[in-house]
């Protein structure tokens, strides 16, 4: 027996990974892949032994650190008579069973598996169609019907039942929330994202800006303010400011720190959405707010609010005033007792209104 060629293909793939439910950013998963090719001469025959392997790092939009290596696959190839079977979706001998886990736990579920096997199975492939497939021991740790249907999608069989790789299928429905990212292009990607995070840092200034402005007039204690026509329409930036920031300063850098830069700046992006929706919102609460409609009801607000605010002065002043009167007129000395007693009975109210549910 000699060895006539070996060969070792290593290389790493990038993804963006999407939550399946929210589509929003959920994180970057960086596949570590490694191919082992040997080719044996055995008397007259002609075997072929191949090992693949894959590592799965993930780095979570909300961490500030990676998952290294928190999952492993593993596949198989080896057409040698000592074994029944050829091929392995999840060892790297087609004996015994292996296993396929998926980790972090907060990727379960999000298509990544999927991912992986399409890997494995395009990968054992590249083998003669009619060689035999080792059986999966089916013993799901989640929900066994879900855990059937991702191995029967992939045509991989279970316990006993026997294939070939030409059964075998490659699906492709991760690609619904996980987008390949091109190394070549991550540079560009992450200009991208910086020009996008100063647009919607502008536009969230903007809109501050403007919440400011019309809160001014909802919760005004100038009664006069709320007689005056206001158009409360938030001021949007056009797209084509983007193309106008300047990303000279921008550096260019390694893919590590690229991708770090790519997940941090994605999550800002969702960030600043939020806030921006949130601003959108007020400002149409505050639109809702000022209606013509609503100008007797807003007036009245105002001018109680303006009593409030001068509440000290308008309390202090009528007692000066009528203490002074009830010397110089002892005679309306009654009638100015009640008419304190009115106007204090009024301020009370207003100070209680506004004790409890402040403008």
């Amino acid at each position: 027996m000699g060895e006539q060629m070996t060969k070792v293909i290593e290389t790493y793939e990038i993804y963006r990974l999407n939550h399946r439910e929210t589509a929003k950013f959920f994180g970057v998963i960086v596949l570590n892949i490694k191919s082992e090719f040997k080719k044996l001469q055995f008397h007259d025959r002609e075997n072929i032994e191949a090992k693949l392997t894959i590592h799965l790092d993930f780095r979570d939009r909300n961490s500030d650190r990676w998952d290294s290596s928190v999952s492993t696959f593993y596949a198989g190839f080896n057409n040698s008579d000592w074994y029944d079977y050829s091929a392995s979706v999840s060892k790297h001998t087609p004996s015994g069973h292996g296993g396929i886990d998926i980790r972090p736990l907060k990727i379960q579920g999000q298509h990544v598996g999927t991912l992986m096997m399409s890997k494995v199975v395009a990968w054992l492939k590249t083998f003669p169609a009619d060689e035999k497939v080792h059986p999966i021991h089916f013993v799901p740790s989640g929900d066994p019907k879900a855990a059937k249907k991702f191995y029967e999608n992939a045509g991989i069989p279970i316990d006993s039942k026997v294939v070939t790789i030409g059964d075998l299928k490659i699906q492709q429905s991760w690609q619904s929330n996980i987008e390949l990212i091109h190394e070549a292009q991550l540079q560009q990607h992450v200009f991208e994202l910086y020009r996008e995070v100063e647009f919607l840092v502008r536009q969230k200034e903007i809109l501050e800006k403007q919440c400011i402005e019309f809160g001014s007039y909802v919760y005004t204690h100038n009664p006069l303010k709320t007689l005056t026509n206001l158009s409360m329409k938030p001021q949007l930036l056009d797209t084509k400011y983007k193309s106008q920031i300047d990303i000279s300063n921008e550096p260019y850098e390694s893919t590590h720190a690229l991708i770090i830069k790519y997940v941090n700046r994605n999550r800002e992006i969702d960030e600043l959405s939020s806030d921006i929706k949130r601003l959108l919102k007020l400002i149409k609460e505050y639109k809702q707010q000022t209606l013509p409609e609503k100008r007797l009801e807003n007036f009245i607000k105002a001018f109680n609010g303006m009593l409030y605010v001068y509440a000290e002065k308008a309390l202090i002043f009528p007692a000066t005033i009528a203490f002074i009167l009830s010397f110089l007129y002892p005679e309306i000395r009654t009638y100015l007792i009640f008419i304190l007693v009115i106007y204090y009975l009024y301020w009370t109210t207003i100070l209680f209104k506004f004790s409890s549910n402040r403008w």
